[in-house]
């Protein structure tokens, strides 16, 4: 957090962390990608492209994928920007458990107050389908922040996720209330 803003430094400052050919761990490698978006956050036009690839080249890596997961959604919160959409999309439909998780909240924060349908349309049915307690509870996240602030259109959601089957979106309904 000390260098958020600082956009032209923030590679270098990571530089030693980021992914590359010598790995030294996947655990600081995604930290580092989430710190990149977090330096970059909600002003990631210049970083998205790099956390986007490096999403893509370690899909082997849970850990590495979490934390790009996350770099991307702070990076591009709010944004709606549908390339980033899509590829965290991607990495919820993998369905393993980390990355899952990530993925679903970033896909929150990268649609953030916009209500928009499309990312609810593949969050719900995608908690029914997955049998990963962490994922849903990522998506009951995502839920919740793509709602925010929309409280008035949120009513119909809300009273279906009050009905649903799936417990843990009780609290995303809670989340939109306050």
């Amino acid at each position: 957090m000390i260098h958020k803003g600082h956009l032209k430094e923030g590679k270098s400052l990571l530089a030693p962390y980021l992914p590359t050919t010598s790995s030294t761990s996947p655990y600081s490698e995604g930290g580092a990608l989430y710190g990149l978006g977090i330096i970059h956050a909600n002003h990631g036009e210049g970083i998205t492209q790099y956390l986007l690839s490096a999403l893509n080249e370690h899909a082997a890596s849970e850990t590495i994928q979490h934390g790009a997961c996350l770099g991307l959604g702070v990076a591009g919160m709010a944004s709606g920007n549908r390339a980033i959409f899509n590829s965290l999309a991607d990495v919820l439909n993998s369905d393993r458990a980390v990355a899952g998780e990530a993925a679903g909240i970033a896909i929150g924060l990268v649609m953030l107050g916009t209500g928009d349908e499309q990312a609810l349309n593949l969050l719900i049915p995608y908690a029914h389908n997955t049998q990963h307690e962490k994922i849903i509870r990522g998506i009951a996240m995502g839920i919740a922040l793509v709602m925010y602030a929309k409280e008035a259109k949120a009513d119909s959601l809300i009273e279906q996720l009050l009905q649903d089957k799936v417990p843990i979106f009780l609290r995303a309904h809670s989340a939109i209330l306050s």
